[in-house]
C-alpha cells in the first residue's frame, strides 16, 4: 500500500518485462522497504523515467523514509534532483569526493570548480541562452587521474600547486572541498549573486 502498486495479487505473478518502468521501480521500492532497513542505497532510482513518474517514485521513497524512519543514500548524476531530495550532497570526480556541503548551499555557493561547472551547465527554464557552458576536456577515470587534483587538466583555475600531491579536504564554512585555492576563489566560481542574497552574504565571510 505504501508504494501504490495496483492489483498486487496479479502483480506478483508478472515478470519484470511485463511491468512499465514506473511500476518496476515501485516493486523495487517495496522490496527494499520490506525488511524495514535503517538505510537504503538508492542507485539511480529514477533513470529512464519521465518527469511525472520520477516525481511519483521520489514521493514513494520519501514516504518510506517517514513511515519507516530510514535514512537514504541517493546516488545520481542529476544534481538538480539531488538538491531537491538530499539534505547533504557529496560530489565525486574520478573516484574522489571533491566537495561535501548542504545541498541548498552547494547550489548557491559551490566550493569546488567542478561543482560550479556542473551548476553552470544546468538549463534553467527562466532564462534563455545561446549555448550552455561546457566543461573542457574529457571525463577522467580513477586510474587515469594525474598527480595532484584529478580535475586540474580541465580546470580554468588550476595552477602549479594544484598538480602536486592529492589535495586534502579543506573545511570551508559548513562544507568541505578538495580545492587548495578555494580560500581565494570562493564567491568567484558562479556569476555574482545579487547583493543582499544569502549566497552573496555568505561568500563575503
Amino acid at each position: 500500500a505504501v508504494v501504490g502498486i495496483p492489483d498486487r495479487a496479479r502483480g506478483v505473478r508478472l515478470y519484470p518485462h511485463e511491468l512499465a518502468g514506473g511500476l518496476r521501480q515501485r516493486v523495487m521500492s517495496a522490496a527494499a522497504g520490506a525488511a524495514r532497513p535503517r538505510l537504503v542505497l538508492a542507485d539511480e532510482p529514477t533513470t529512464a523515467l519521465d518527469v511525472t513518474t520520477q516525481a511519483e517514485v521520489m514521493a514513494i521513497l520519501r514516504r518510506m523514509q517517514r513511515e519507516y524512519g530510514m535514512a537514504m543514500l541517493f546516488i545520481t548524476h542529476d544534481l538538480e534532483l539531488a538538491g531537491a531530495v538530499c539534505d547533504e550532497t557529496i560530489v565525486l570526480y574520478a573516484g574522489q569526493a571533491v566537495e561535501r556541503q548542504a545541498s541548498k548551499r552547494l547550489h548557491e555557493d559551490p566550493l569546488h570548480p567542478y561543482t560550479a561547472a556542473l551548476v553552470r551547465a544546468r538549463p534553467e527554464i527562466d532564462r534563455r541562452v545561446e549555448r550552455l557552458p561546457a566543461i573542457a576536456g574529457h571525463p577522467t577515470t580513477a586510474y587515469e587521474a594525474p598527480d595532484g587534483c584529478a580535475f586540474a587538466p580541465r580546470c580554468r583555475f588550476a595552477r602549479d600547486e594544484c598538480r602536486v600531491g592529492v589535495p586534502p579536504l579543506l573545511r570551508i564554512g559548513g562544507g568541505q572541498t578538495r580545492c587548495v585555492r578555494m580560500p581565494e576563489l570562493r564567491g568567484r566560481l558562479l556569476p555574482q549573486a545579487p547583493a543582499g542574497t544569502a549566497a552573496n552574504e555568505e561568500a563575503q565571510r
